[in-house]
């Protein structure tokens, strides 16, 4: 549906893909998920006796939502969300990235089309088998060579110091993977999320368009309630929780009609 505005992007030499699916939220209930995790006790011999470890406990709890969608050819599809309250009849679009052609991937946002907004879930730290970058390879090379350089140096000349020094270039090695795979993956997580910002805000706009398209033939309707739905049964959906919203039909007339729409599939 929005295809012209999911556009590819390559992150740490991997070709991300994305593609979508749109529908309108039919159910959506919600519970609570708590955690308990427990630490420390025991207990062991100290120097001055028997020494017992203090238990702690900690508790964490997340609210966990689930939705049925239904897309514009009537499929409907389970969703959970954790932490994101979403509502019965909001109009959504869910991202999901792919790496090189595999037909499956993971959500990494959600367009909220009855709230507009753009919700990202993060996508980098699911990118496997991350490329070395020129500095990193700089830094594991100083770190393999320098211990090997020094052990043959002390060896054949007794040059302790030497030595020392190669141990220095190995912990500088270290120092510069470390740091590179660190700025490289502050870049990535920076270009990734500009560029779902960007696909979302796009998807926004192109169904809001489509959208106020549809309402405005919705108003300049003149025949019965009944002969208002479509082929597509999200665009009908979303078009019956417009039209209760403004007022034109009311509670009874909106759940003859939305019956009516999810029957007719």
């Amino acid at each position: 549906m929005f295809e012209e505005q999911l556009q590819d992007i390559t992150i740490w030499e991997k070709r991300l893909g994305f593609f979508e699916l749109t529908g309108t939220v039919l159910s959506a209930s919600r519970h609570e998920r708590t955690s308990t995790q427990v630490s420390g006790g025991g207990s062991y011999n100290g120097p001055n006796g028997r020494v017992t470890r203090d238990i702690n406990v900690s508790t964490s709890s997340d609210m966990i939502e689930t939705i049925w969608l239904v897309d514009d050819k009537g499929k409907e599809s389970k969703h959970k969300f954790v932490n994101y309250e979403i509502r019965e009849g909001s109009a959504l679009t869910i991202i999901y990235c792919t790496v090189g052609n595999k037909e499956s991937g993971w959500r990494v946002a959600v367009v909220n089309h009855s709230e507009s907004n753009v919700v990202d879930f993060g996508a980098l730290d699911r990118i496997e088998d991350k490329e070395f970058t020129g500095p990193q390879m700089l830094g594991v090379g100083a770190m393999m060579i320098g211990p090997i350089v020094g052990a043959i140096l002390n060896e054949t000349f007794g040059h302790s110091n030497l030595f020392m020094w190669c141990l220095v270039g190995f912990f500088v090695g270290l120092g510069i993977a470390i740091l590179d795979a660190i700025s490289n993956n502050k870049k990535a997580t920076a270009l990734l999320t500009s560029h779902i910002s960007k696909m979302g805000q796009g998807i926004l706009k192109e169904f809001s368009q489509k959208n106020g398209e549809v309402a405005n033939e919705a108003r300049l309707e003149t025949t019965a309630p009944a002969k208002l739905l479509s082929n597509s049964i999200a665009d009908d959906l979303e078009r019956l929780y417009k039209l209760k919203a403004d007022g034109i039909i009311t509670e009874e007339e909106f759940s003859a009609l939305k019956a009516n729409s999810l029957t007719a599939v």
